[in-house]
């Protein structure tokens, strides 16, 4: 009787204890969903895509509910040239998304201020406000953390797209169905040493049709593939994105996510996925 007793307390703790922590988990999972609602909402809304594109998609996955990676646009009340970014901050889940909520506020700062401002300078700005706004700039930081970004300026009068990177990648899309890859310069933004080297403008001109392409480390790091697994890698993103050139921005990405999720099989995800696609 003493031992059936002592069992049944036991069993009633443990029940206690199931219960607080599946109370603790639901508070943690409905904290993590309206989070992942709050960020969604941070990224542009339809209003900012009409009569910009001639077709346009976004993926947005992050590794966990939430994440580091963004994608922007500037507002739709300025006339002529308009600016779009992608970005990939430190880390992913609570911290990548608090990041990115930092770099999104730091974009509308620079183009509320100067609606017309080159992605170059744009970024070296955002390296600036990432580095204070975390106080990073202060020598007892206890922090040291930052972004991957690119930034692309569109002037659809001229038929003009400049571009300027920090470790992110443009891939146009040509009518006559080539692939260019315009590669960024190798530094991050917003970390406690402040930049080498700064981004570089690129100039395209383009023609009505050619198609671009941003997209974070977390598409071609994702690690997969049959054999020994290795990292999906630009060259085979280079050759899809061959394969479906003659398509809209939507079908090419379907075709980006659906390849991606064939190459990963049974490996996990490893970051954040995300990527704009367009065609002007």
């Amino acid at each position: 009787k003493v031992l059936e007793a002592t069992v049944a307390e036991r069993t009633r703790e443990l029940q206690e204890q199931h219960e607080e922590l599946d109370e603790a988990h639901q508070i943690v999972v409905g904290s993590l969903n309206y989070a992942s609602s709050l960020q969604k909402g941070q990224l542009p809304r339809e209003h900012r895509l009409q009569g910009r594109f001639e077709s346009f998609e976004a993926i947005w996955e992050p590794r966990d509910t939430i994440g580091g990676d963004l994608w922007w646009m500037s507002t739709t009340r300025n006339e002529g040239p308009f600016a779009l970014a992608i970005a990939d901050c430190t880390g992913h889940g609570v911290p990548g998304a608090i990041l990115s909520l930092l770099v999104s506020n730091s974009l509308e700062r620079i183009y509320a201020n100067n609606a017309g401002q080159d992605p170059r300078s744009a970024l070296v700005s955002l390296d600036y406000l990432v580095r204070t706004g975390l106080n990073q700039d202060s020598p007892d930081s206890e922090s040291d953390d930052g972004c991957d970004a690119a930034i692309v300026r569109i002037d659809r009068e001229f038929k003009k797209l400049e571009y300027a990177g920090a470790k992110i990648d443009l891939f146009h899309i040509q009518t006559s169905g080539d692939i260019k890859r315009y590669e960024p310069a190798r530094v991050s933004l917003g970390y406690q040493e402040q930049l080498k080297e700064e981004p570089e403008n690129q100039v395209i001109n383009y023609e009505s049709g050619d198609g671009f392409i941003m997209v974070t480390d977390g598409f071609t790091d994702q690690i997969g593939g049959t054999g020994a697994p290795r990292a999906y890698g630009y060259r085979r993103l280079h050759e899809l994105l061959k394969s479906v050139s003659t398509k809209s921005a939507s079908e090419i990405a379907e075709a980006m996510k659906t390849d991606l999720k064939n190459w990963q099989g049974d490996q996990k995800r490893r970051d954040d996925v995300s990527a704009v696609v367009f065609r002007l």
